[in-house]
């Protein structure tokens, strides 16, 4: 085989292994556009409350603070760990 045969050999190689590369990373899109819409989604939820946990606090409501205070703290938790995620997937 001559060099010059090896070499579009190499090249066939290559090129078929940037294709298979192409559509697995074209797949992994797909994967990770489905997660991060699910995180989104949660995270939104998780926001909606800690929005409705801020607005208790601030209108002084009779509930023990401690105790409101307890729950915004995990949902800020929460939407931080989500936030993550969704960086992490892009």
């Amino acid at each position: 085989m001559s060099v010059k045969d090896r070499i579009e050999e190499e090249i066939d190689r290559l090129k078929a292994t940037l294709d298979e590369l192409d559509v697995q990373a074209h797949l992994a899109k797909a994967d990770a556009k489905d997660e991060i819409h699910e995180v989104w989604k949660k995270a939104e939820h998780a926001r909606a409350k800690l929005d409705a946990e801020y607005e208790r606090l601030r209108s002084g409501m009779e509930e023990p603070l401690e105790s409101v205070g307890e729950a915004a703290e995990l949902l800020v938790d929460e939407l931080k760990n989500s936030y993550k995620r969704i960086r992490d997937l892009i």
